[in-house]
């Protein structure tokens, strides 16, 4: 035999594992964990960075006046997508149907652009924001527009002006 008592498992087999389990855990209550690495520290701040706090209220009744998306963005500072993704989160709902069957009748004046010289700047391949500034309007407009007169986004719209040169 052994100093070490013939060796095997100790611990599985010991009648007061429970007993022990809980006095260290009393034991050790109340002080530190191991320290977070590194690594885990970054991604926590990554995961606070990331997190966009937003007044729901400000936040509905800014879409619900028909504040544009692009000036929403811009005073909550996020993008669109982050924008979609936040209506969902908060409100279970697209920005479309936030607003319901509202229409925005009342001081607003749809701008229409003309559809040949819209077409002319997308086979120039001009960015969004040039088309905009060349008319005059917001980015926004230029993609009703867009989708109005050819019932695609813009992306699309772009690859069936290539094909077409």
């Amino acid at each position: 035999m052994t100093a070490g008592g013939g060796g095997g498992d100790t611990w599985t087999n010991n009648p007061h594992k429970v007993i022990t389990s809980q006095k260290i855990s009393e034991h050790n209550k109340g002080k530190h964990s191991i320290p977070p690495t590194r690594h885990q520290q970054m991604i926590e701040l990554a995961r606070q960075k990331n997190t966009i706090i937003v007044d729901k209220k400000s936040l509905e009744q800014d879409i619900k006046n028909f504040m544009s998306i692009e000036d929403i963005c811009k005073k909550y500072s996020f993008s669109r997508r982050t924008f979609y993704k936040k209506c969902q989160e908060l409100f279970n709902m697209t920005p479309t149907e936030i607003r319901g069957s509202k229409l925005k009748t009342s001081n607003s004046m749809k701008i229409y652009i003309d559809k040949n010289q819209l077409h002319q700047l997308l086979k120039q391949e001009k960015s969004l924001s040039e088309m905009a500034e060349y008319f005059n309007v917001s980015k926004e407009t230029i993609r009703r527009n867009i989708i109005q007169y050819y019932g695609k986004n813009l992306k699309e719209v772009r690859k069936d002006v290539k094909s077409e040169n």
